[in-house]
């Protein structure tokens, strides 16, 4: 698929422009500075990203969710556009497949359009969905649908119509399991890009603190000061091809190396 902007012709389905629209697409993530959520591109795979959300208000307040936000590969120009967060321990909730993991984005925006909505709103609006759950219980679902994810939806609230002490005590419960797998290998734990926790004995922690507390600890190492780097102006054109303008290598994106 092409399309014409000021007589240019571009070809959306490029190598080129799909490392463009995913390079924005985390930019403006960066940009949001979404508090409590991490998000870092796999290393093996650009439409593949891995996160974690640190829960901090609400009945999940505590709770540490590992996710991968998939995308689709022939994103943006593709019959199913929409990016998919599927978490590594499926927690409970109204949104989210007891099995698969899945939140069910469908009813955060119903219907995804590439060129309105941008990957960093799907993810303030999964975070908002754990901090006010009970918003997320009034959608209007068909109660004869035989969707996995609308059964499960319709199961939880009628749980929280009926028997709420069920229902928090549930909530509470995937809080704690969160706390006791965060230590565990991620799904993707051989990608150099995986999020992994790590145990600090007290000590080190309270190292790391003071110097934290500390700006002093800070100062500058002449010894990694970085150069600056030379302008296009000042590179012939045997070196222009080291100057790394883009990661795109064998029509795959991403695969150059940033070094």
């Amino acid at each position: 698929m092409t399309e014409v902007h000021n007589d240019h012709t571009t070809d959306v389905c490029s190598p080129l422009f799909v490392e463009y629209r995913l390079m924005k697409e985390f930019v403006l993530f960066q940009q949001q500075t979404i508090q409590n959520v991490y998000l870092i591109p796999s290393y093996e795979s650009p439409f593949k990203w891995f996160g974690v959300l640190f829960v901090h208000e609400g009945l999940y307040q505590g709770a540490v969710l590992r996710f991968t936000f998939h995308i689709p590969v022939n994103y943006p120009e593709c019959d199913n556009p929409y990016p998919s967060i599927f978490f590594d321990n499926a927690p409970f909730h109204p949104l989210v497949d007891p099995e698969s993991g899945k939140l069910d984005s469908t009813k955060l925006i119903s219907e995804w359009n590439p060129r309105v909505h941008q990957f960093w709103q799907l993810i303030v609006y999964t975070k908002k969905a754990f901090i006010f759950v009970e918003r997320e219980l009034n959608y209007d679902v068909n109660e004869n649908s035989e969707k996995p994810e609308d059964v499960h939806y319709l199961k939880v609230v009628n749980m929280y119509r009926d028997n709420q002490e069920l229902l928090v005590n549930k909530i509470a419960q995937t809080v704690e399991t969160s706390k006791t797998l965060i230590y565990q290998p991620p799904k993707d734990k051989d990608d150099p890009h995986a999020i992994i926790f790590t145990e600090v004995d007290p000590a080190t922690l309270e190292s790391w603190k003071n110097r934290l507390l500390s700006l002093a600890h800070f100062k500058e190492d002449p010894s990694t000061k970085s150069t600056p780097s030379p302008s296009p102006s000042s590179l012939d054109n045997n070196n222009r091809s080291n100057m790394g303008l883009s990661w795109v290598q064998n029509d795959i994106p991403f695969s150059r190396p940033i070094v």
